[in-house]
């Protein structure tokens, strides 16, 4: 998919609008406006392009009927403040998949989204501060979970009426966007580094034991840091603090190093195919396994494999 804002539009607010009984009008500025059939609901949804890889959301719309959307979206990163139904200061990852999502009746959509592609983090914060794919994930998933910055609603709430104006450039909103983002990430760091000054409690080994457990159990399936900081007790900033402390390593680094060491068993002692030990091993593609196996042994499977049995 193209790493532009044409792609995220378009693959991520256009299909499940139309398809889902919107209707598309064009407003004063280069947004989409989107207003839901009679029969399904009302109000409406703003949609603009703010630069490369970045886009503004403003929804505010109820349903008369429940709706269920499905839809492919592509991997993109979102920060977003909504009262209504739901309500607060939330963070998402799409994961380039399937998305699937349920919405009763009377469920009402109020708030303000920025979306953008990683190319866009990866364009001014990544190359430019060495800030991590991995950082900007983990700050999302704690904005779930945490009391979130006072100020990132505030800033929600500017990009979104400026949204509105076609006095507003891209230029602005593209700053806006950096900002909040920032602001997201230096509240993340605060976070770990509140929790890391203090001495680790009977509870957090514990929970960490729990989750050492349940990584060991479930190796070979999908496990997300929300998972694993629920089997803890933990809240995701704190979970991570606290793994990495205990382990010294990441949760994910930790998994993948326990893949990579129950996959070298198999290669060791048994005859199965790599396809096979791959998909024992978590991956559903073997040409992605085959690159991690790599990265930790310095051989291929099928390398490591005569290499140790010969």
């Amino acid at each position: 998919m193209k790493d532009d804002v044409d792609s995220i539009i378009d693959a991520l607010y256009v299909p499940q609008m139309l398809q889902n009984g919107f209707i598309e009008k064009r407003g004063r500025t280069n947004a989409l406006l989107f207003t839901p059939k009679k029969e399904l609901g009302t109000g409406s949804s703003l949609v603009r392009p703010a630069g490369k890889g970045l886009a503004i959301s403003a929804a505010d719309f109820s349903l008369r009927v429940p709706l269920d959307l499905v839809w492919k979206q592509p991997e993109y990163f979102l920060i977003g403040f909504q009262r209504g139904t739901q309500a607060g200061v939330l963070g998402h990852i799409g994961q380039n998949d399937i998305y699937k999502a349920h919405f009763g009746a009377g469920f009402h959509n109020c708030g303000v989204s920025v979306c953008f592609l990683p190319g866009f983090f990866d364009m001014f914060l990544a190359e430019r501060h060495g800030v991590s794919r991995h950082t900007l994930r983990a700050a999302l998933l704690a904005l779930n979970s945490g009391t979130p910055p006072p100020d990132a609603v505030v800033m929600l709430r500017q990009i979104g009426a400026a949204a509105f104006s076609a006095d507003t450039g891209d230029a602005r909103l593209e700053a806006k966007a950096l900002e909040l983002i920032t602001a997201v990430l230096d509240w993340h760091g605060q976070q770990l580094g509140a929790v890391e000054t203090r001495p680790p409690t009977a509870l957090d080994r514990a929970g960490i034991a729990e989750a050492l457990c349940h990584i060991e159990s479930h190796c070979a399936e999908p496990l997300s840091l929300e998972t694993l900081a629920k089997t803890a007790a933990m809240s995701v900033s704190k979970f991570t603090a606290c793994f990495r402390r205990q382990t010294g390593l990441s949760a994910g680094a930790y998994l993948n190093r326990l893949r990579m060491e129950k996959a070298a068993g198999l290669l060791k002692t048994t005859g199965a195919p790599v396809s096979e030990i791959s998909a024992a091993s978590g991956y559903r593609c073997p040409a992605s396994f085959s690159a991690a196996f790599q990265a930790q042994f310095g051989l291929t499977p099928s390398a490591f494999r005569r290499w140790t049995v010969d």
